[in-house]
């Protein structure tokens, strides 16, 4: 048995697909990208006039509570839509 043949067992039997003959044609490769969005987030130093938290972060090392994020003010649908718009506006 031929290393070929024990490939294409495999194959068949890890994806469940039909051995197909190879043939002289050129094989066509597919690329699959997985693209993330990533938002642009704006660091402030809490000395800024202008500094606003958004949330506070409960981080303490002496408890065996699970850290949490909370936010300082929940937003409605429509006001986080246009906080939306003006970060993406930027």
């Amino acid at each position: 048995m031929d290393n070929s043949i024990v490939n294409r067992n495999v194959l068949k039997a890890v994806t469940n697909q039909p051995i197909r003959e190879t043939s002289n044609q050129n094989s066509i490769n597919f690329l699959f990208i997985y693209k993330f969005r990533i938002l642009q987030i704006q660091i402030q130093s809490n000395d800024d006039l202008s500094y606003q938290p958004l949330v506070t972060i409960s981080d303490n090392d002496n408890s065996d509570e699970d850290d949490f994020i909370s936010p300082i003010h929940k937003l409605i649908k429509n006001e986080l839509r246009e906080e939306l718009k003006l970060k993406s506006s930027r």
